[in-house]
Parts: C-alpha cells; structure tokens; sequence
C-alpha cells in the first residue's frame, strides 16, 4: 500500500516542524498546513491517512475544518485527531460529538506520542 501520510494542520510553524520530523523519524510521510483553508485543499487533494488538527488558527479554525472534513464525501472517514491547548470539557464534547477520533492536549503530548498514537490509529507506517 506504500507509506501512510499524515496531515498537520496548525498555525505554529516550529510544532509543525517537531511534530512533522517526530512522525518522519517513524516511518510516516508528512504534509503541513499553517491555516484550516491550506488545510483542507490538501486533504481533499492528497486524502491522508490521519490528520493532526489544532483547534485555535486564525481565519477558519479547527473547528470550522473538522465540520468541512466531515461533511464531505471524500474526506469524511479520514480519523482527526486534535490537537488544541484547550481544556475545556465543553470542547472535548463537541469534538467527539463531529466525529472526531482522540483529542490531545498539546502541553501534555511529546512528540513521540504522536508516532504512537499514528501507530494506534492508522497502523505501522508503511
């Protein structure tokens, strides 16, 4: 099937850079996003494996993508994790309720969690 890819889409340059070389390191290609539009272009484009979604970004937020991911056809079934600094209950309620799969606190997740969690979700890298 060749190697899975996972999306990042946040508007922090230096975590897309960890978080890209971290999954890199494990096996996975990687594609990044520093706005929810940008990011959504590339999932209905190259239809990743997993996507790695903050919520807080300018413009449209995590939010705002994840409903767009999930009401289109050919994006829908892509597994969504969050990743926000957000730590409301609230939050983490609606997320679950528009499909998301897991939801990560970033100040709490190393990045070689997240080649774990890629591993959980969408299987061994290649």
């Amino acid at each position: 099937m060749g190697i899975k890819t996972i999306l990042i889409i946040d508007d922090d340059a230096a975590l897309r850079d960890i978080y890209s070389t971290a999954l890199a390191r494990g096996g996975y290609d990687t594609l990044a996003a520093a706005d929810g539009q940008d990011g959504l272009d590339l999932a209905k484009n190259r239809c990743p494996d997993l996507i790695l979604l903050d919520v807080m970004m300018p413009d449209k937020d995590g939010l705002e993508v994840l409903e767009e991911l999930k009401s289109d056809l050919n994006t829908r079934d892509i597994p969504v994790v969050m990743l926000t600094n957000i730590v409301q209950e609230e939050e983490h309620r609606r997320c679950r309720e528009m499909g998301v799969t897991k939801y990560l606190v970033k100040t709490g997740v190393d990045p070689n969690d997240l080649v774990r969690e890629a591993q959980d979700i969408v299987g061994p890298a290649a």
